[in-house]
């Protein structure tokens, strides 16, 4: 193992081992827990033993929905109520594909599993959840334990950057150890017979499947992954309902009805037996509810332009800190939840003396806390990109075609060298393929993945417009913080899951093209990227010269 990896083992064990030290849990009895969404749920002794540590706890302080409440008041939730969700319907999920497992048997054991790594599946998260996930999980550092932990994944699997930190935190020895002395878990064994149900957890909080030996023959349960890592798992379910429901965006949702229609089922092949969970096919209109009311909240709440603008400015103050020493690494993240920030911030003087030798963090800080936020001055939506070289591009794919099948012999050969053609017409030279090219060069460029290079764009804005104001003989007295450039990636759905049909109980996995073909469309068209100003800067004035920057990193179209 490398040595930075190394040195990421370390500090993931002294974060586990700070918080839990001093915790001692008593032996608890089952507690009725009411919950908001699921109503009162039934937690056991030993989960209420994990609930009490302060490994948990803290989760009681990260938001689950990062700065959505400076638009949405209400949206204050924590991971630590969407944690204890996550169990409440991850047991009633297992316990349905018990009903329906067509003779095999789900035990105990299994149901435990599952609720425990439900419980911990967020133990990673850091302050203001995605927010924060954003920055650190592009930090150079994080890359090498992405790239260790990938090693042992199988290569498909591509864990978000908390889901990393959960995975480690649930694989340290800190934790095991903690776990194995103290955590009444029915069943516990051995303490290699606790590492061995800890490393099943974290493999499925990252979507790993866990395979094992019976009787010579590899068996995978799939169906406790997909239970909490899939397009349709216990965490996604929780998140959407309690999203919507704290927000006061009204969606309708068929949890019960979903829950009625998943099923188990055994997809065979050469060398392995899998069980997956599955739905059954007349379940269709309730998989296309799930996604369209998920894909609403993105557009009502996660891409809501204030958000986004208040996130930039905190983007803006995390990445201060980063620069002031005060995160020096991605595992420093874990030790800070969200109270600690503006603490942490106000205090530190001019981190960007390079850009803007007199603003400090705490004029950011202040700023978000007094809701000084930026104001929209541009707005590129998808539905004004002409698309100037569709007809283009179009046109020589077709001529292309053509080209080859008058070089081409037979008629079979023909007709298969047409498929091949319609199909990739369709994914590449289709008008809604052009225009995810066309977005995607935007947010290639002027995304907040590389915030060096947003940063050096906010400069270049910022000297334009100062341009501007110094011939119109007006003062400059603002800065590039004063400028936020903001176009996110284009969201999406896969809509790939186990389908079982009346007549079989073989699965097809993504089955509902349509669907994803659909929901692509709709987040396309939803697609918004924006330029935020302060109110030092006249944005009748800024407008057209920002208008006329952004055009420049995509001459292809035209709005």
């Amino acid at each position: 193992m490398e040595k930075k990896t190394l040195d990421f083992c370390e500090r993931i064990e002294q974060f586990v081992q700070s918080k839990l030290s001093q915790y001692i849990p008593e032996n608890l009895a089952d507690k009725v827990i009411h919950d908001t969404i699921w109503g009162s749920v039934v937690y056991y002794g030993w989960e209420n033993q994990i609930i009490d540590s302060p490994l948990f706890q803290r989760l009681r302080d990260i938001r689950q929905l990062g700065m959505a409440e400076m638009t949405y008041p209400a949206a204050r939730h924590t991971r630590f109520e969407h944690s204890l969700g996550t169990v409440a319907i991850a047991s009633r999920m297992i316990d349905k594909l018990a009903e329906r497992s067509n003779g095999e048997i789900i035990t105990k054991k299994e149901k435990y599993m599952v609720r425990l790594a439900a419980l911990l599946h967020d133990v990673g998260h850091c302050f203001y959840s995605h927010l924060s996930e954003n920055v650190y999980g592009n930090l150079p550092e994080f890359a090498q334990l992405r790239n260790a932990v990938q090693q042992q994944l199988d290569p498909q699997v591509k864990p978000k950057p908390h889901e990393l930190f959960s995975y480690m935190i649930i694989r340290s020895e800190a934790f095991l150890s903690f776990f194995y002395q103290y955590i009444n878990y029915p069943q516990k064994g051995t303490k290699e017979d606790c590492r061995a149900l800890l490393h099943a957890c974290a493999n499925m909080v990252v979507g790993q499947k866990n395979v094992q030996i019976q009787y010579g023959q590899k068996i995978a349960l799939t169906y406790l992954t997909d239970i909490l890592n899939s397009d349709f798992d216990a965490d996604k379910l929780d998140y959407t309902q309690r999203d919507s429901y704290t927000s006061g965006i009204a969606l309708t949702y068929g949890i019960e009805r979903f829950l009625m229609k998943i099923m188990l089922c055994r997809q065979q092949t050469a060398d392995l037996t899998e069980y997956r969970m599955a739905i059954t096919s007349d379940a269709v209109t309730t998989v296309e509810e799930l996604i369209f009311n998920r894909n609403m909240l993105y557009v009502y709440m996660y891409r809501h332009q204030k958000v986004l603008a208040v996130e930039a400015v905190v983007r803006d103050i995390i990445q201060g800190l980063i620069r002031a020493k005060k995160l020096s690494h991605p595992c420093d993240f874990l030790n800070l939840t969200d109270a600690d920030i503006a603490l942490f911030a106000k205090d530190t003087v001019c981190p960007f003396e390079a850009t803007a030798p007199n603003r400090t963090l705490g004029h950011l800080v202040t700023s978000v806390q007094n809701r000084a936020l930026p104001k929209r001055i541009f707005e590129l939506k998808a539905e004004s990109i002409v698309l100037s070289n569709k007809q283009q591009l179009q046109d020589k794919a077709m001529a292309d075609c053509i080209e080859q099948m008058e070089r081409t012999g037979t008629l079979s050969e023909k007709t298969n060298l047409l498929r091949t053609f319609l199909a990739d017409f369709r994914s590449t030279y289709s008008e809604n393929a052009i225009l995810r090219a066309n977005i995607k060069k935007f947010t290639d460029i002027l995304g907040f993945q590389d915030y060096e290079k947003n940063l050096q764009l906010r400069k270049q804005l910022y000297e334009k417009i100062a341009g501007a104001y110094r011939d119109a003989g007006k003062p400059v007295d603002f800065d590039i913080f004063d400028l936020y450039i903001v176009f996110p990636a284009i969201t999406g759905s896969k809509a790939q899951f186990p389908v079982v049909s009346k007549q079989s109980e073989t699965p097809e996995v993504n089955q509902f093209i349509y669907i994803k073909e659909w929901s692509e469309a709709f987040n396309l068209t939803n697609w918004r990227g924006y330029v935020f100003a302060s109110t030092k800067i006249d944005k009748h004035l800024a407008e057209p010269i920002v208008a006329d920057f952004i055009k420049t990193f995509n001459p292809d179209v035209s709005f």
